[in-house]
């Protein structure tokens, strides 16, 4: 995952992220932080801890994340995909299993 910070301040954070090609990141939630997430190009899947739900967006397409809730982001392309991240609230990055 490569991350190009853009605003990263004690309670904002917007940043472009390219992960590679099948790449997911872990589980995990985030405390205080809300965030959007804007697809800028291939195909970004997000998936909610116990329901298993998923959200495919394709380039153009923002979908909300709110604080507290276990999500973990993949690229189901196989070619890397990239989305902007947008965060408002003190950071925090919390693993989840």
């Amino acid at each position: 995952m490569e991350r190009s910070d853009l605003i990263f301040t004690d309670d904002a954070r917007v940043a472009i992220i390219t992960m590679s090609a099948g790449e997911e990141s872990p589980w995990h939630h985030h405390t205080h932080v809300a965030k959007n997430i804007v697809c800028l190009s291939g195909n970004i899947v997000l998936q909610y801890g116990l329901q298993k739900t998923r959200v495919s967006l394709s380039p153009g397409q923002i979908h909300p994340i709110p604080p507290r809730v276990i999500h973990k982001l993949i690229n189901s392309e196989k070619e890397p995909s990239s989305y902007l991240l947008i965060q408002k609230g003190s950071y925090d990055f919390v693993p989840s299993d």
